[in-house]
């Protein structure tokens, strides 16, 4: 089954989510956020963030869903959350750190107060991703790090759901493919079809971040685990660090 973003919004709403079923509930973004797979790669990433800025003042900035946060209070002594969206349930130990409803071009600190500032599947959902990279970099103290994740590539995107709309063409499923197609004209307001990491690794640069380091990373529906040519894929992508096949960005840059 397809959810909706209003069928997630009724999910996370009755504390159903994460399902514990992840294969009967594939969504486009949604898939790999609780699978073991990610959650390593978070906590890798993140303790060798801590290792590097030898701090441990951080804040993590979404839309509603503290997935890095709940790792974070497991590494960092002192951690702040900024949502959007406060009505999707935290679970419990998350009241460890504090958390403000807010805005991400508009946070709530004063300059150089966090080692650490991140973000998951945020970017893709915003209008003006450089407003907020100057609202990091104004937070983060030097040598601080900016951490995004789980945004979707979009270049691999594109293909995808071009595909996907040849597709229901083609087997005249008028429905679904009217679908995409509304999906493709959104991102006439926001960045629905993914990001470009070229294009933000040169944002992030002239910002003034330095030593921007893109780490590329597959997912899609979990009952592809047990295929073998989609378990080649992923290694084969990952050991050449083929960035414009991968279907997520990982973006991490110091100050």
């Amino acid at each position: 089954m397809v959810y909706s973003m209003e069928n997630i919004t009724e999910i996370l709403a009755q504390k159903k989510w994460p399902p514990n079923n992840y294969s009967s509930a594939y969504i486009e973004g949604f898939d790999h956020w609780f699978l073991p797979e990610n959650i390593n790669r978070i906590d890798k990433t993140l303790k060798t963030i801590h290792e590097k800025t030898d701090g441990n003042n951080c804040l993590d900035v979404g839309f509603g869903n503290p997935i890095v946060l709940q790792r974070e209070l497991k590494i960092f002594s002192q951690c702040s959350g900024l949502y959007v969206n406060l009505k999707i349930p935290f679970e419990k130990g998350i009241n460890k750190s504090i958390v403000y409803e807010g805005n991400c071009y508009q946070i709530p600190f004063g300059a150089d107060e966090f080692d650490l500032v991140s973000a998951y599947a945020l970017l893709h959902i915003i209008p003006d991703i450089p407003e907020f990279y100057n609202e990091a970099y104004r937070v983060l103290k030097k040598g601080g790090c900016l951490y995004t994740d789980g945004d979707k590539n979009i270049f691999i995107t594109k293909i995808m759901r071009k595909f996907k709309m040849f597709q229901y063409r083609l087997t005249g499923n008028k429905k679904q493919f009217e679908y995409w197609n509304t999906i493709l004209k959104l991102k006439e307001s926001f960045h629905q079809e993914g990001i470009d990491y070229v294009q933000l690794k040169r944002i992030l640069k002239q910002i003034g971040f330095s030593n921007v380091v893109i780490t590329p990373w597959f997912s899609a529906n979990p009952n592809l685990d047990k295929n073998l040519a989609y378990q080649f894929l992923k290694i084969l992508l990952k050991f050449f660090n083929i960035k414009f096949l991968s279907t997520h960005i990982q973006i991490v840059a110091l100050k």
